[in-house]
């Protein structure tokens, strides 16, 4: 198969209020629907570390194809969509 294109850009909104610890969260699209949090987790862990990943799914469980990575440093981030928007393809 083709695969498409990533989208990994910083989350609509994301604005960490002074008194929680920083978090930059960004967007992923165009993801593979069989993809796990554990693939995505080691795909985007090389650029730091991770809070969280969060992949968004249909009430049935079935991936949206898209979801969220939160770093613990502003410039992790950075890096990876950098590296990651609109570069990689992924099989899906």
């Amino acid at each position: 198969g083709g695969g498409t294109l990533l989208q990994v850009q910083f989350a609509h909104g994301e604005q960490a209020e002074p008194e929680q610890l920083p978090q930059y969260k960004l967007f992923v699209g165009q993801l593979p629907k069989d993809i796990t949090e554990d693939e995505v987790s080691e795909l985007f862990g090389s650029f730091g570390e991770l809070a969280e990943v969060c992949l968004l799914r249909h009430d049935d469980g079935a991936s949206k194809g898209c979801g969220f990575v939160k770093y613990t440093q502003r410039d992790a981030a950075v890096r990876a969509i950098a590296a990651m928007s609109g570069k990689r393809k992924l099989e899906g």
